[in-house]
């Protein structure tokens, strides 16, 4: 589960994300020989066009390889990596040109009970509202905390205090801008969406979705029905066999469907120019 605090939105309610400390990936890998598909209908040999064909193949191969060790040495900062059953939809993410930000597998007794990914834009600026860090600072002082204690959420009443200032300002031009990166990577997306779901029969509980985000990212998840309120050990623990069993059989489903996207975006960044 990855472990992501977000510098002026901690959501102490939800579970916390791990970031993905990452450069910046570029949209859908591009290669001068073009797409396998129109490497096929040249008018070269055959034996030419298959070796560009096997050629772009182990490119792109490299590429995602070379993507699957680089998220490895992605860690928040109490040292929790990318959880196991959504590295490769993390992977696949980021090599069609949607960068993600944070993560999760899914858990029976504590964050969600579904797998999600948060897709968000790199760069984000360091402040949401104009004259935000002054704002901070001074409602910091009013309750005896440090700035940094403030802005981690440390005490709710002080954080949200200070945003709902901070907000009468409005954002900033710099955030406005990050914000419409987010809404143009929304609409990819969507029409990636859209395209899986073309052939695709599921469950309306099991579909996946986007959630989007007050700040301006958004995340991919299933609709997950019932299972949308944050888990817990707590309430695990109280759920009967039966109960903990259908859970866990809805986890899979949620999982499983994550696993065909994943499936549908990899072939989509093979077969790609």
């Amino acid at each position: 589960m990855e472990n992501y605090e977000k510098q002026f939105n901690p959501q102490p309610t939800e579970e916390p994300k791990t970031p993905e400390l990452r450069q910046e990936t570029a949209s859908i890998a591009e290669s001068p020989q073009g797409s396998l598909e129109n490497l096929n209908e040249s008018n070269e040999s055959p034996k030419e066009n298959q070796e560009k064909v096997e050629s772009v193949k182990s490119q792109k191969e490299t590429e995602w390889e070379n993507k699957k060790k680089e998220i490895e040495s992605w860690y928040d900062g109490e040292g929790y990596g990318i959880d196991e059953k959504i590295k490769d939809t993390v992977v696949a993410f980021n090599m069609v040109g949607l960068p993600t930000g944070a993560s999760c597998e899914g858990h029976l007794d504590w964050g969600y009970s579904y797998p999600w990914v948060e897709v968000e834009a790199p760069d984000e600026p360091d402040q949401r509202f104009i004259g935000q860090e002054k704002i901070f600072q001074k409602v910091a002082d009013e309750y005896g905390l440090s700035l940094e204690e403030i802005k981690k959420g440390e005490n709710n009443e002080a954080y949200f205090k200070a945003l709902e200032e901070a907000a009468e300002n409005g954002e900033t031009p710099e955030y406005e801008e990050w914000r419409h990166k987010n809404q143009e990577l929304m609409k990819k997306a969507s029409e990636f969406l859209d395209e899986f779901y073309m052939a695709r029969k599921a469950p309306e509980n099991i579909k996946l979705e986007i959630s989007e985000d007050t700040e301006g990212s958004f995340r991919i998840n299933n609709n997950s029905g019932e299972d949308t309120r944050p888990a817990s050990k707590e309430k695990f623990e109280k759920l009967t066999d039966e109960q903990k069993i259908e859970l866990s059989q809805r986890l899979e489903q949620y999982q499983s469907e994550m696993k065909e996207f994943t499936k549908f975006l990899k072939d989509k960044y093979f077969s790609s120019p």
